[in-house]
């Protein structure tokens, strides 16, 4: 049935917005907004603020208001001019313009945002941030957390930052502005038993993190006083019983913890250099803190982002795609994030030469082994994802292989940047082996989609050893063009290896 009503809303926000860029007599509310040098006078509207946001609608309100003659007078000295104005046109018009900003106005802009309860579309800057700018972040890790950390609305950014700290600590331990980090939050951290860097890096970097933050240190510990030490052993009193000595090879204990021997008290020390000189010493000090395990690494991908990786790995898992499930997780808003932590795959960095394990059947990292790899191919001139997950058994039988997908292979479809209506068509056959005697023409045995690398083109090798679904995957093309090609070897949690 018709619509018996004609929208203009563009017109309406292109209306409203001259008011901000022509002369207006009709405003009520000078609002002067910026500090020091960095001041602008803005000439706005009360009935449109108030109707925007809860915030104006109670500052203008008689028990808060300040009249300035006939108008109403408000500062706001702790946004500046240049993020207001983003804000203003936004209430006015509707729209967003993020482009002129820098990262740090945007971050600035979030936190205004967060006071002015405008907290509509705060999610949606934070994915903007995280989808644009991850390489600022990545340069700027000490000053990013000290921002979003102190306001709670910010669980997004947040939650980023507690991911990318735990694999990427480097970010944070080596910044030029690591003596600014917060003490209470480097806690929370050294006490991870997951963190991917040395236990002598976090120790020299904790030694650089005391001297920044230790007054009148002579430049070289050689020089160093009694007092000295004891100043610094006083700043570091509650980060040092959260080194992990133990774990220090011998050498770097006495090329980077011997020198600062003064900060330990003598029973810790004896005890660590005692366990270097005894393999039979047993600590007097207890718990002993274990080595700390490096963390799962997360998917590097242009294709598919991690909420696709997540559910690619609950298949693996066996968690089969029915419609609550997925309806379930698209409604889980902020916990996407958690679901992808949890699963048990986690994976790799593309490789190129996905099958070198079939090239040299004498190697004996090769027998009995389980290989599991994900390929994704982007369909050209489409929103489809199509890809083929291989769990793949191999057997060493004499100086011959025996190797095939498991039944759980399977090839599946998504959509760019979605999780919606996403297909999983599972391998239906037993067990597939093949005696391999390690030639290259061998290697599509163990292939579910071939790839024409020349005509970059798809197609589906057997449709008999797939269930019914691998039709809708296809539907009934027999060769699909596609832009890019990634594959992936995946490793499960209990089985990574450090670095």
């Amino acid at each position: 049935m018709a619509s018996n009503s004609l929208a203009y809303i563009e017109l309406l926000a292109k209306d409203l917005t001259k008011l901000l860029t022509q002369d207006d007599d009709n405003y009520d509310v000078t609002m002067i907004v910026g500090k020091d040098n960095d001041i602008e006078t803005f000439k706005i509207h009360s009935s449109i603020l108030s109707a925007r946001t809860s915030y104006f609608k109670s500052a203008f309100s008689d028990s808060w208001k300040k009249p300035d003659g006939d108008k109403i007078k408000l500062e706001k000295p702790n946004i500046r001019p240049k993020v207001f104005k983003v804000i203003l046109r936004y209430l006015y018009g509707g729209v967003l313009e993020l482009s002129e900003l820098t990262e740090k106005d945007i971050l600035e802009l979030l936190v205004a945002l967060d006071e002015l309860l405008i907290d509509n579309i705060i999610d949606d800057i934070q994915n903007y941030l995280l989808n644009n700018n991850t390489d600022w972040i990545d340069q700027n890790f000490v000053y990013y957390h000290q921002i979003v950390f102190r306001h709670e609305v910010l669980k997004k950014l947040r939650n980023h930052w507690n991911n990318t700290v735990c694999r990427e600590p480097n970010l944070l331990f080596y910044s030029e502005d690591f003596p600014d980090f917060d003490e209470t939050s480097l806690i929370e951290i050294l006490k991870m038993d997951e963190l991917g860097i040395e236990e002598v890096n976090i120790w020299k970097n904790v030694i650089r993190w005391g001297i920044g933050n230790t007054v009148d240190l002579p430049p070289s510990v050689a020089d160093w006083t009694d007092e000295n030490f004891n100043s610094l052993k006083e700043t570091l009193k509650d980060l040092i019983p959260l080194i992990r000595f133990f774990v220090i090879s011998p050498q770097d204990f006495c090329q980077h913890v011997k020198p600062y021997e003064k900060l330990l008290d003598k029973e810790h020390y004896d005890d660590i250099l005692q366990s270097h000189l005894n393999t039979d010493w047993r600590p007097s000090i207890r718990p002993v803190l274990p080595k700390r395990i490096f963390p799962q690494k997360s998917i590097e991908s242009e294709i598919i982002n991690k909420q696709q990786a997540a559910i690619i790995a609950s298949w693996i898992d066996n968690l089969e795609p029915k419609l609550g499930f997925f309806a379930t997780i698209r409604t889980r808003k902020g916990k996407f994030n958690n679901f992808y932590e949890n699963v048990q795959s986690y994976m790799y960095k593309s490789i190129e030469n996905p099958y070198d394990f079939l090239k040299n059947n004498n190697d004996n990292n090769v027998n009995n082994d389980n290989i599991m790899l994900l390929t994704i191919y982007e369909c050209l001139n489409s929103n489809k994802i199509i890809g083929e997950y291989k769990e793949i058994t191999i057997t060493r039988m004499s100086r011959k292989l025996r190797f095939g997908p498991t039944t759980n292979s399977f090839i599946f479809t998504l959509n760019v940047n979605s999780i919606t209506n996403p297909i999983i068509s599972r391998l239906k056959l037993s067990n597939i082996f093949y005696d391999n005697t390690c030639r290259p023409d061998d290697f599509k045995r163990v292939k579910l989609i071939d790839y024409d690398h020349n005509e970059k083109i798809i197609s589906l090798n057997s449709k008999n050893i797939f269930d019914i679904r691998c039709f809708e995957i296809f539907q009934g093309e027999k060769n699909i063009k596609v832009d890019q090609v990634e594959t992936i070897r995946l490793v499960k949690k209990n089985t990574a290896t450090e670095g």
